[in-house]
């Protein structure tokens, strides 16, 4: 702003020298004696120098506009720094959450092991807390359950019919059905 007004100023300068110099002296009838000025002695001489100051304003503004166009390039290049920060930071959320990811597969794999060494010689599978409902069928009472559904054998359990239950106990494979061998049954409230 103050290179602004700086070359507002030279520019309003020169233009009153141009016109001090344009204009006529004195009296009519009189010959014209040639003024003195501090900015030169002719017109010519005047115009010379107007445009030496217009050249020098018009200087000092490329020099602004670098200035300005060197601070925006400043400023461009924090922007991008700060961008390319979080970038990082996402990456990095991104990896540990794909760290959590793969951690989570890996407990569940090992779950599902331990689940397939547990079948015992006879082809039989150890289940604990097995949640369901129980219900009468053609082969028996039978749970009905998210796990799959069982036939149970090992206790009388008519009364418990259209009840929910928490069963453990070994299941093997029946006629086609598998069969869960309890070891114990609890009715959940």
């Amino acid at each position: 702003m103050k290179q602004l007004t700086s070359i507002a100023l030279i520019l309003l300068l020169s233009a009153f020298v141009m016109v001090g110099c344009s204009q006529k002296s004195g009296t009519e009838g009189q010959a014209e004696a040639p003024a003195e000025t501090p900015v030169g002695t002719t017109a010519e001489q005047a115009l010379d120098q107007a445009a030496d100051t217009m050249t020098q304003a018009g200087e000092q503004a490329a020099e602004a506009m670098e200035q300005a166009r060197e601070s925006g390039a400043d400023v461009l290049e924090q922007v991008r720094e700060e961008g390319a920060d979080a970038l990082e930071q996402a990456e990095e959320s991104a990896s540990q959450a794909m760290d959590k990811m793969a951690e989570g597969a890996s407990k569940a794999a090992d779950e599902a092991r331990q689940m397939a060494e547990s079948v015992t010689e006879q082809g039989a599978t150890q289940m604990d807390g097995i949640r369901g409902t129980l219900v009468e069928t053609e082969q028996g009472v039978a749970l009905f359950s998210d796990m799959g559904n069982f036939v149970l054998a090992g206790q009388d359990l008519d009364a418990m019919v259209g009840k929910d239950v928490l069963v453990s106990g070994t299941v093997q494979e029946g006629e086609g059905v598998p069969v869960l061998n309890i070891s114990s049954i609890s009715v959940v409230e």
